[in-house]
């Protein structure tokens, strides 16, 4: 869930699980990672696909099963929908426990340092799906534009040298360039942590 900075409560934002892991040290290769949701304005929605690569290589992805807890799991809004395209019913058929959602994310990820463009709501995100099965959230998302600032330390925000214009760009045109060069739809997870990982590829290009 692409780029996303409003409509949750200081409240709704309190109740995030925090990692359990925070003495672990990270990694040095940084992973990228995505949730959509139910809904993007609810204290009650939850994660029904989450991705997660590193900056090369294959991208992890899945799709969660919300009918596994039908009694906490019901919030749905079409407008939602309508941006990542997944159905309740397409979820219940293709979806997967989020048990093994939950292990897989136990087993790839704890230690590593983890980026999001919305860290704040895919950190609550995990978390609801780790509430579900009974166990603490081991990992948090950071922001993406502290990775991308540490390669552009100069000045309030991040710029660039574009070699294509000649001039200093802003990290706005680097994303937009990212979006073309990865080629991919957004609001689905897999295809979000491709352009996450072709934007820091480009920042990196451009440090």
């Amino acid at each position: 869930m692409a780029s996303l900075s409003e409509g949750f409560s200081a409240g709704f934002m309190d109740r995030m699980h925090r990692p359990g892991n925070r003495g672990v040290e990270m990694t040095d290769e940084p992973l990228f990672l995505d949730c959509e949701a139910s809904s993007l304005h609810s204290r009650d929605s939850y994660p029904i696909e989450v991705a997660w690569g590193r900056s090369g290589g294959e991208i992890e992805s899945h799709l969660i099963n919300p009918y596994r807890y039908p009694a906490h799991w019901r919030d749905w809004d079409p407008a939602a929908q309508a941006l990542h395209g997944l159905s309740r019913a397409y979820l219940r058929q293709h979806g997967e426990p989020p048990e093994h959602v939950a292990h897989r994310i136990e087993a790839a990820l704890p230690g590593r340092a983890v980026y999001s463009d919305a860290a704040a709501f895919d950190n609550f995100w995990l978390g609801r799906l780790f509430e579900a099965v009974g166990r603490d959230c081991p990992v948090a998302c950071r922001p993406i534009d502290a990775l991308l600032q540490a390669l552009f330390p100069r000045g309030q925000g991040i710029f660039y040298f574009d070699p294509e214009t000649m001039t200093y760009a802003t990290l706005e045109k680097l994303c937009v360039q990212a979006r073309i060069r990865c080629g991919k739809a957004p609001h689905r997870a897999a295809n979000d942590v491709a352009y996450l990982r072709t934007v820091y590829a480009l920042a990196l290009e451009r440090a």
